[in-house]
């Protein structure tokens, strides 16, 4: 009886619903049980409300109060006291009478979340199917690898990189059920040139594999979430040994399609002419292939001015990642340069 009631409860739709209590994906494996630590609940609980734009709004309220209260605070200095004081503050403003706040989600995700919540080894979303560290170390596919956009996208933050540690299921008291999927990660440092590199013309991300984020911030939403792949570089040694190259994954059943000024029209990704007839010539060192036309006489020697083909002058990838590393590791590896010689 009770089973066949919960299966019911869980089905019940409400268009009022926020979309964060909404199930943005599927769970795998089996279902755990466990209780949240006092700081895994504080932070899992200021993170949905951050992440919440129906709690947008009495976020502001809260920020101009405290700009009029403290009017030299710095922006640095007001995300702190947001970050400790705002869950209570909220709180206490959606059930004060006074304020007249009757949204029953308003006033449930203000109480926050049960202790109490259900634990996965993996869960699909996005088109990504993600396992945790435990659970993927058993397998031949590493699908535990996460990445998530930085809130502030500019010169002294990229996005963070790490892997899936635990798929979490928080769950809101009171009928209909609601409950947010939240990836719990640890999260390398994102500081550039210290725990990420992106290489400046191909922007490809190099991460420390020894290098972590240094604030407990390890949940987010799964919503969020997008999947890369951690490669190592060969060798045990080296300005690269401790640094892994990031590939990102593409979602599956998605296709990218070319904007087209013709919505009617879909050209093929590839166009073969039967006709056409292709000539391997030889320029100084450099093969090049060329497509000529049924039409041109190819039967004697082809001339190709020299001064057509752009040779253009590239630094190999390993000599600008070195130089873009050697920078912030100068006290960790004072003799980097020395063993660049001798390689």
């Amino acid at each position: 009886m009770n089973k066949r009631n919960e299966v019911y409860l869980d089905d019940i739709v409400d268009d009022d619903m926020f979309e964060i209590f909404k199930p943005p994906g599927k769970a795998i494996g089996a279902e755990g049980k466990r209780y949240l630590a006092d700081n895994e609940y504080t932070v899992a609980h200021l993170y949905v409300l951050m992440n919440c734009p129906e709690v947008q709004p009495f976020i502001d309220v809260f920020v101009t109060e405290k700009r009029k209260q403290f009017p030299n605070l710095n922006d640095e200095a007001v995300n702190a006291v947001t970050e400790q004081e705002f869950p209570s503050w909220f709180e206490k403003y959606v059930h004060n009478r006074a304020n007249k706040i009757s949204n029953h989600y308003l006033r449930t995700i203000a109480r926050g979340p049960l202790r109490e919540v259900r634990t996965y080894n993996g869960y699909c979303v996005n088109g990504f199917k993600f396992h945790t560290e435990s659970y993927g170390s058993y397998r031949a596919i590493d699908n535990t690898g996460v990445c998530i956009k930085g809130s502030v996208y500019n010169e002294t933050e990229y996005d963070y990189y790490r892997t899936l540690v635990e798929v979490i299921e928080l769950e809101f008291e009171a009928l209909p059920v609601k409950r947010t999927v939240l990836f719990k990660c640890e999260w390398f440092d994102p500081t550039p040139h210290v725990g990420i590199v992106v290489h400046p013309r191909y922007k490809l991300v190099n991460v420390h594999d020894k290098k972590r984020f240094n604030k407990y911030e390890p949940f987010v939403l799964a919503v969020q979430a997008s999947q890369v792949y951690y490669c190592e570089y060969p060798g045990r040694t080296g300005p690269r040994k401790d640094w892994k190259a990031v590939c990102k994954i593409k979602a599956r059943a998605q296709i990218d399609i070319p904007a087209s000024p013709s919505t009617d029209v879909i050209e093929p990704a590839f166009q073969n002419d039967d006709n056409d007839v292709i000539i391997e010539a030889v320029v100084g060192d450099e093969d090049i292939l060329l497509v000529a036309s049924s039409e041109m006489d190819t039967s004697g020697d082809v001339d190709v001015d020299e001064h057509l083909i752009d040779h253009e002058e590239e630094t190999s990838d390993e000599e600008e990642f070195e130089n873009d590393v050697t920078t912030s590791e100068e006290e960790d590896e004072p003799d980097l340069d020395d063993s660049d010689e001798n390689e």
